[in-house]
């Protein structure tokens, strides 16, 4: 046989030897979603330009590569939803985290979604001119912006800048690679969180149920995608670490070439641990205390402890089974 064939019956025996395992196992979901807008990828369609990225027909979709990239880094696994398939209403147990990527256009009633999540003690991370447009194409801004209700602030200016640069925040203090524009922001009840020649350019907003919005009205996305995600992943780590901490397995830091997927029968844990690029890597896992690996393919961590270490060669693999 095959290489190729060979290494499929491998898997398939491994499969077989731990069907116990398979047969109730799914795929652990993230509490983060990464939310897309059919009304702002046709509001692009139509009305793009293709000097640069932040303004082209793929602009949302790329804001949101960016945010995908620097959450996988982290080892966690965001879903990605269109606005109209998210459970925006229902309470949960557990908090969850909705990041709109420069979805320009929104509509009044999803705007009602968004006061809503918000209020059952969720978190909104909004980035680039999400909420601009409705879906004729009006100017929200001109039309009372209906955003504010939930961001407790509203759209003062936005500034064309250039097509790479560095935009300064404060809640948490770092530096962010952007894109194209920085917006200055009119307050109204949220905490200044970044400031540059003296307007503010970020806010977060705290909610008396225990939702938080982060807002940053530049395209700090399609920066990462562009420069580096790694600064990105930092920040998202902090802000959103109630959520991500909250997930069994990840990383302790941003890991560039390592991704992770995770399944899970209730009880016992799958980890599949690979390197994306074409160099070596070394991938940090951080687990739940008192879990050990059973190696199912590729080498155990040489590290095991808090942080299971693994060395992949490039495209390497590592599936562990934990206990």
């Amino acid at each position: 046989p095959s290489p190729r064939l060979a290494t499929s019956s491998k898997i398939a025996q491994i499969v077989i030897d731990h069907d116990n395992f398979f047969q109730k196992a799914h795929v652990l979901v993230s509490p983060v979603t990464i939310i897309l807008s059919l009304e702002t990828m046709t509001l692009e369609q139509r009305y793009n330009d293709p000097d640069y990225p932040g303004r082209g027909d793929n602009a949302h979709t790329l804001e949101a590569l960016g945010m995908y990239q620097a959450l996988s880094q982290l080892g966690v696994v965001p879903r990605v939803k269109l606005f109209g398939d998210y459970d925006w209403r229902t309470k949960t147990s557990a908090p969850r985290v909705a990041i709109l990527p420069d979805a320009r256009a929104i509509t009044a009633s999803q705007v009602s979604d968004l006061e809503a999540f918000v209020d059952n003690g969720n978190t909104l991370l909004v980035t680039g001119l999400t909420g601009f447009y409705d879906p004729h194409v009006t100017a929200w801004p001109l039309a009372g912006f209906p955003l504010a209700r939930v961001l407790g602030a509203e759209l003062k200016e936005v500034h064309f800048i250039g097509d790479q640069f560095d935009l300064p925040l404060s809640r948490p203090a770092t530096t962010l690679p952007s894109h194209l524009w920085i917006s200055s922001i009119e307050n109204h009840s949220a905490q200044v969180a970044g400031e540059r020649d003296g307007e503010i350019i970020a806010t977060t907003r705290k909610t008396e149920s225990g939702g938080t919005v982060i807002w940053i009205p530049s395209l700090v996305g399609i920066g990462g995608w562009l420069q580096d995600t790694e600064p990105l992943a930092r920040y998202l780590k902090t802000v959103l670490a109630k959520a991500i901490d909250s997930d069994p397995f990840r990383f302790p830091a941003p890991q560039k070439g390592c991704l992770m997927r995770i399944l899970s029968d209730g009880a016992t844990y799958l980890t599949v641990v690979t390197n994306g690029g074409d160099s070596p890597v070394r991938c940090e896992v951080r687990h739940p205390a008192g879990l050990r690996p059973e190696k199912l393919w590729g080498q155990l961590p040489a590290e095991p402890g808090l942080d299971a270490a693994y060395s992949l060669d490039p495209h390497g693999t590592s599936v562990d089974l934990w206990k």
